[in-house]
């Protein structure tokens, strides 16, 4: 379907940014206050995220809690992002409300990927920040749990198209609340598992049409990330993941 249908529009075309972005603190508080008895939120770095106008924000994708765990961390940040999420997402009851409130961007993988690119790049332009998973699917693999899977291009072409730097971002401790195939969250009562943020203190900046190289420069950093991350959780919980410690 072509994107004149209204499902790319801009927030800016709209002039409703301040909305979306009360909207999306709404949600985000929304998030966090029920997931209190069961999940604690920690966060670390983002030193130049208040810096720059916009970015193209990029973050691993290893369980289905990572739409909360994102959407908290641009709270606790300040910031707001079109996010850019599966189009199966709009059929979830769980998160239809949430990803059509925060005026997310649909990604159309079969029936019109070319649009959703268009919109992503559209935002950027206007001033908005753009949250992708360059993995383009989630991947966790339990027996290689600092490795992320391979990066598609989309993340350098939209950064070299908008000339918006890259803002690398890593999400630790979400497998452990809700990972396919499960159906629900697993959400024990009082039991909170800690999850984590790091965000990258620098911008890394994409260039050139070697958009391949791009996204393996930019997974090589994302890499790096997540191992940090994962030591700053191990360092909280010495339950998490203590077999790969170090």
């Amino acid at each position: 379907m072509h994107p004149s249908d209204g499902r790319f529009r801009s927030a800016k075309d709209r002039g409703l940014v301040w909305l979306s972005l009360a909207i999306t603190r709404a949600i985000a508080g929304l998030f966090r206050l029920m997931a209190i008895p069961f999940v604690r939120w920690e966060f670390r770095g983002g030193a130049t995220i208040q810096a720059y106008d916009n970015w193209v924000m990029s973050a691993n994708h290893r369980s289905v809690f990572d739409f909360p765990h994102a959407i908290v961390a641009l709270r606790h940040y300040g910031v707001y992002a079109r996010v850019m999420i599966a189009s199966e997402f709009w059929r979830m009851p769980a998160y239809a409300w949430a990803v059509r409130a925060i005026d997310a961007i649909p990604v159309y993988r079969k029936t019109d990927p070319r649009g959703s690119f268009d919109a992503a790049i559209r935002a950027l332009k206007d001033g908005d920040s753009v949250a992708i998973m360059p993995e383009g699917g989630l991947h966790w693999d339990p027996d290689n749990p600092l490795q992320l899977g391979r990066f598609k291009t989309g993340v350098s072409r939209l950064a070299v198209g908008s000339g918006v730097p890259v803002l690398a971002i890593a999400l630790v401790g979400g497998e452990r609340v809700w990972t396919r195939p499960r159906r629900f969250p697993r959400m024990i009562p009082f039991r909170r598992r800690t999850v984590l943020v790091r965000v990258a203190d620098e911008p890394l900046w994409l260039y050139g049409d070697d958009h391949r190289a791009n996204a393996s420069t930019l997974r090589d950093v994302q890499e790096e990330l997540l191992q940090q991350a994962t030591r700053d959780l191990q360092a909280i919980d010495p339950s998490y993941m203590p077999d790969v410690a170090a």
